[in-house]
């Protein structure tokens, strides 16, 4: 177990036995999801989530969708919204996972020092937060199916 703070990344293949559900680790217990697949589109807090393959990549980890695998989690250009982007690249899709006492965190490789943060309002688009910004959800746990 690496000491809270550590950055690790994370590497996982591709399938569906190796899909993950991403879910904030207090507040509603929402998950990572995407209503819609089209490129673009708010990645939101949903009740079940989306299964993801969590890929490294270039010291960091993809947040890549099972159902659509051109498709990741990521930070929008406007350095505030977290989107569907494509998986082909881009800085914007790259999280360092980091292991905190309560779960992961992902902090934006393109926005150094922003975290992916969930409001614990369902169907709320996830956003970009400071570390420990007051009321959103930032520690996430990893369910492998």
């Amino acid at each position: 177990m690496a000491a809270p703070g550590a950055l690790l990344a994370v590497s996982t293949p591709a399938s569906a036995a190796d899909s993950s559900v991403i879910c904030e680790s207090s507040g509603n217990h929402y998950c990572i999801g995407a209503p819609n697949l089209v490129l673009y589109d708010p990645v939101v807090e949903t009740v079940s989530g989306r299964y993801i393959n969590d890929q490294a990549e270039d010291g960091g980890v993809r947040l890549q969708l099972n159902a659509a695998t051109s498709l990741c989690v990521a930070a929008a250009n406007d350095g505030v919204d977290v989107v569907l982007h494509p998986c082909s690249g881009g800085e914007g899709i790259i999280w360092f996972q980091e292991e905190s006492p309560n779960g992961n965190r992902f902090e934006s490789r393109e926005f150094s020092g922003k975290f992916l943060s969930g409001a614990s309002s369902e169907n709320s688009q996830y956003q970009l937060k400071d570390l420990g910004a007051n009321g959103w959800e930032q520690q996430f746990t990893i369910s492998g199916v």
